[in-house]
């Protein structure tokens, strides 16, 4: 049954790895405004090791980002930098784009729907990649029929 989703029963495993961090990290950067430097030798330990496509697009998206974080500090923090480019390098343009697209969606939620200034901007991006690594293509592709009309 496993391998009917998944294709192997390793890539179950790097799944559930995945989504393992994904929730301790956006439960970490919910509670406390702060995610330390040794999510950042996680993150990419977890790139290294699990993963057998790296992709370049974690590149651009980290370059966007700090290109935002040198212009207006106040808008985006080091670590989501950090935590932009692994997710770039794991989910690839297609399903990136999703998750940032998802992940601002949720933070503007966040923002009209709480009284507090700060968002908790990794936690989106968390809820993004998992609805991403999930039907991350779907969704994408849906999009681009919509616009190929």
């Amino acid at each position: 049954m496993v391998t009917l989703y998944f294709g192997s029963n390793k890539d179950f495993y790097r799944l559930i790895l995945f989504q393992l961090y994904l929730c301790c990290l956006g439960l970490q950067d919910y509670k406390t405004y702060y995610i330390s430097k040794i999510w950042g030798v996680f993150s990419l330990i977890l790139t290294v090791c699990f993963f057998d496509s790296i992709h370049l697009s974690g590149i651009l998206f980290s370059f966007i980002a700090s290109f935002m974080y040198f212009c207006k500090q106040d808008w985006i923090g080091s670590a989501d930098i950090g935590i932009l480019f692994v997710l770039g390098l794991i989910l690839g343009f297609e399903r990136m784009f999703i998750c940032v697209f998802i992940a601002i969606f949720i933070g503007l939620l966040f923002y009209v729907c709480s009284n507090k200034k700060l968002i908790p901007f990794i936690t989106c991006l968390c809820f993004g990649a998992y609805i991403s690594i999930l039907k991350g293509f779907t969704i994408w592709y849906m999009f681009y029929g919509i616009l190929a009309l």
